[in-house]
């Protein structure tokens, strides 16, 4: 659901949100570990990728809006990303990525030449596996609002009107 002015909700009832938030990141925990142990237990874990990743954070009043889907503030766009793959060492990365790097990366992982295939994303693999920066910036838009990141710093603008489609 599309994001809610804080103003529109008690205190009581952000926190109610929160809680069913929790509930929902807890209850995936468990089925993720459920799938986690079968892949293990089917010994398939060791040629299997994954990827564990959100289309959007949750907003709790922190900018005046509670839910998603209304601005482009780290609280909805700034989502966890892990990849494991089989051939890859296991550690953390601080490079700056986004979500369209995804594809790509699985891609080259598997061995698919994608280059010319017309991606807008990058490879991660010389971020994962040499620590080698891929995106100088990552950029997003929703709306009338656009930023742009170096993982430092962040700028985010709007035109305040909604561009009509032709």
């Amino acid at each position: 659901e599309e994001g809610t002015a804080a103003s529109d909700m008690t205190a009581a009832d952000i926190h109610h949100l929160q809680d069913l938030y929790d509930d929902e990141i807890a209850f995936f925990d468990m089925k993720f570990g459920e799938l986690m142990s079968a892949l293990e237990e089917r010994h398939l874990l060791k040629n299997t990728m994954i990827v564990l990743t959100a289309d959007h954070g949750e907003e709790f009043n922190e900018h005046g809006f509670v839910k998603h889907a209304h601005a482009l503030f780290d609280t909805a766009i700034h989502v966890p990303l892990i990849i494991r793959f089989p051939s890859a060492p296991a550690g953390r990365t601080d490079g700056v990525v986004q979500s369209l790097d995804i594809v790509p990366t699985l891609l080259d992982y598997a061995g698919v030449d994608a280059r010319n295939a017309g991606l807008k994303g990058r490879s991660l693999r010389p971020l994962i596996e040499e620590e080698k920066s891929v995106n100088e910036y990552a950029f997003a838009v929703h709306g009338t609002w656009r930023s742009v990141t170096d993982g430092t710093f962040k700028m985010i603008r709007t035109s305040g009107r909604e561009r009509k489609k032709l």
